[in-house]
C-alpha cells in the first residue's frame, strides 16, 4: 500500500509539472528524490544515491523533465545491468557564475557495455530520452541569445585502468532562465 501510494504521489507531481515549462531547482530535487526512492526499492536497495545543491540556488529554474531522463538511464542501463551491489548515483546542482550546472554521475556498466547488452535482446525497444532532451535543448536555445543550455556526456569513467565504467552527464543552464521561459 505504501509503495502504491508513493507511485501515486510521483504521478501527481508529473501531472502537475506537465503544463509548466520550467521547475525550480528545489522542486526538481524533491521530484528526483521521490523517483529515486521508488527505483531504489524496486531494485531491492541495489544502489545508493546522493542529491544535493552546493549553493543557494533555489530561486533558479530549469526546464522540466530534463534531469530525470539521465537519472533513469543511469538506473536502467547502467546500474540494473551491474551484477554486484554497491552502485552509486549522484546528482549535484551548483553555480559556476554563468550557469547553474547539474552533474549526474553513476558507476554503472557504462554506455558502451549497456549498448552491447541490448544487442542480444530480440525485442529491444529503442530509447528516445536523450533524443527528446536534445530536441528540447535546441528549441529552448533558439529563444536564448547569449548563454545557452549545454549538454555534455562523458563515457567510461574509470574505476581502474582496465575496466571503464560509469557515465557522467553535465547539463549547463543559463542563470537567467525563469519560471515563464
Amino acid at each position: 500500500v505504501k509503495f502504491v501510494s508513493q507511485i501515486a504521489k510521483l504521478m501527481r507531481r508529473i501531472f502537475d509539472s506537465a503544463s509548466e515549462n520550467n521547475i525550480s531547482i528545489n522542486d526538481e530535487i524533491s521530484f528526483l528524490k521521490s523517483y529515486l526512492k521508488l527505483e531504489h526499492r524496486r531494485l531491492n536497495n541495489k544502489f545508493q544515491y546522493i542529491i544535493k545543491s552546493t549553493e543557494r540556488i533555489d530561486n533558479f529554474y530549469i526546464p522540466t523533465f530534463m534531469i530525470q531522463v539521465f537519472v533513469e538511464n543511469s538506473i536502467w542501463h547502467g546500474i540494473s545491468k551491474k551484477e554486484e551491489n554497491g552502485s552509486l548515483i549522484t546528482v549535484i546542482f551548483y553555480d559556476d557564475k554563468e550557469h547553474i550546472l547539474c552533474e549526474i554521475t553513476d558507476n554503472g556498466i557504462g554506455r558502451k557495455k549497456a549498448d552491447e547488452t541490448l544487442k542480444d535482446k530480440p525485442n529491444k525497444r529503442k530509447t528516445h530520452g536523450i533524443d527528446v532532451v536534445n530536441q528540447r535543448i535546441s528549441l529552448i536555445n533558439k529563444n536564448l541569445t547569449k548563454t545557452q543550455i549545454q549538454l555534455e556526456i562523458i563515457d567510461g569513467i574509470k574505476k581502474d585502468k582496465s575496466s571503464p565504467s560509469g557515465t557522467k552527464v553535465i547539463l549547463r543552464f543559463p542563470k537567467r532562465l525563469h519560471k515563464n521561459i
